[in-house]
């Protein structure tokens, strides 16, 4: 069993999946559609009050306080690799391909 965790306790670089978000129900839904969700992975890139994080290609920056709190389970960095997909570091949104074309004349 995993414990849970203030996401503004982690680490720079760690990994996390989302598990639960408290907060007044207006707060938590502007998180939620921000892509902040239940089952969501999301990579520490600053640590602390505000934390940065990233979501999918997302940056975040969130202002917890005692009224909204993300809790998560954090993946083992010694245990097994993370999914290829569950955080994407690179600047190209994932349904973006880059492809050349020639014309002729």
């Amino acid at each position: 069993m995993f414990e849970l965790i203030p996401l503004d306790c982690l680490e720079a670089g760690r990994v996390a999946e989302v598990e639960r978000l408290e907060g007044r129900p207006e707060h938590v839904k502007r998180l939620e559609e921000m892509g902040l969700r239940h089952g969501m992975t999301v990579k520490v890139m600053r640590p602390g009050r505000p934390c940065i994080v990233r979501v999918g290609c997302n940056r975040l920056c969130l202002r917890q306080d005692t009224r909204l709190c993300v809790f998560v389970k954090a993946w083992d960095p010694a245990g097994p690799a993370v999914p290829k997909n569950a955080v994407r570091d690179t600047k190209r949104p994932a349904n973006t391909s880059v492809q050349s074309t020639s014309s002729t004349v």
